[in-house]
């Protein structure tokens, strides 16, 4: 049984006992969080303490391929099982490694348990990253109800549907609040978020930007970024003359011309693709084609039907305002405007400065809304 499950149902044990054996009142809020914070101190007090440090020395998140990578800078090789103070984040977290069997692998268990909202018993975070799965769950322990909130990542290959947003809400009571049991799965971090844009905006960012991970885990990789955005991209002087130079080569008769084309073009790498991708390429024969597409495959991470939408969702533009591609951030502002939002923006920004704007015009344009309107 889960932690947090089993604290739940010692709490509720101890109430129904009082309840058995005469009347009693129910356990005030701060009550509830007194019984809370020593059932925790029972439980990790013979752990050693880390010292003190940020949550990103604690928990690295990413987004490779398109699923949410997580892994731990704490990791040199040996287990480790801790407490840590985290000098960015209130409440008593734990962080458990156990090294795999495979080199360079191993088993990270992360929990994280804070008492500080004033509305709530606890809020607690448990986050798994293993060969076979990556996992962030998000507990709330209210009077009236639990809530959870959990991503999970099947990372066996072949699965069809690895990625599943989980929401519970569980009443004390069916007439105060409505229960709630969703499992929204996808094969992809961004098929998850086309979607289910409404669940998303709703639960899952709240509960990443909660352990300050949302610019990590919800931004957008420069290559998918560009796929969506290309159509604002204008080539710089030259590279479409060597490009077309390049293509003309690929239906070379000799094969060495061909293979060294092709390599050049590899070498030219995102440029080169982005103009490939924004062009009607006519005319080529069956060898240039199939080469061409070869070259353009690992820069089209997505299918032709999100982009579309991407290019209107509010949320997507802004996330790309995380990318250190200052072309591309001036390509999703532009995509902005075009869906009636010109934000004031300074491309100048450090990523820190960046992170806090992008914040701000969540605020300003995402409440109640995750698309824009207009042409």
């Amino acid at each position: 049984m889960p932690r947090f499950s089993a604290l739940i149902l010692c709490l509720a044990t101890a109430v129904a006992g009082a309840a058995a054996t005469g009347p009693t009142t129910a356990p005030s809020l701060a009550q509830q969080k007194d019984q809370d914070r020593r059932w925790l101190e029972n439980q990790w007090q013979a752990m050693p303490f880390l010292p003190p440090q940020g949550i990103e020395q604690v928990l690295r998140f990413a987004v490779v391929n398109d699923r949410l990578a997580i892994d731990s800078p704490l990791y040199n090789g040996k287990a480790l099982k801790d407490r840590v103070a985290l000098s960015d984040l209130p409440g008593e977290a734990m962080v458990h490694i156990i090294p795999s069997q495979v080199r360079g692998s191993y088993y990270l268990f992360f929990e994280l348990f804070d008492f500080s909202p004033p509305d709530l018993v606890n809020r607690h975070f448990f986050i798994i990253s293993t060969p076979d799965i990556v996992e962030v769950k998000e507990d709330f322990a209210l009077v009236d109800r639990t809530q959870s909130v959990t991503l999970h990542e099947s990372l066996t290959p072949g699965t069809a549907l690895p990625i599943t947003l989980r929401i519970q809400i569980f009443p004390e009571k069916s007439d105060q609040v409505s229960s709630v049991n969703l499992a929204l799965s996808a094969a992809s971090l961004s098929d998850l978020r086309r979607q289910n844009a409404e669940e998303v905006q709703r639960y899952l960012r709240p509960m990443l930007r909660d352990l300050q991970q949302e610019p990590s885990a919800m931004a957008v990789e420069d290559k998918m970024g560009w796929q969506v955005l290309a159509d604002t991209w204008s080539p710089p002087p030259g590279l479409a003359a060597r490009v077309q130079d390049l293509v003309g080569r690929l239906g070379a008769e000799d094969y060495a011309t061909r293979a060294k084309a092709q390599q050049q073009l590899e070498q030219m790498g995102q440029p080169a693709a982005l103009y490939l991708m924004t062009i009607k390429r006519s005319g080529l024969s069956a060898e240039q084609s199939a080469r061409v597409e070869k070259f353009l495959d690992p820069y089209r991470p997505l299918g032709e039907a999100p982009i579309a939408f991407f290019r209107r969702d509010v949320n997507f533009l802004l996330d790309c305002l995380y990318s250190d591609d200052v072309e591309l951030r001036q390509s999703a502002l532009e995509h902005l405007r075009r869906i009636g939002h010109d934000v004031p923006w300074n491309n100048d920004q450090s990523r820190t400065q960046r992170i806090a704007a992008i914040a701000r015009l969540r605020r300003q344009l995402s409440a109640g809304a995750t698309r824009g309107s207009g042409d």
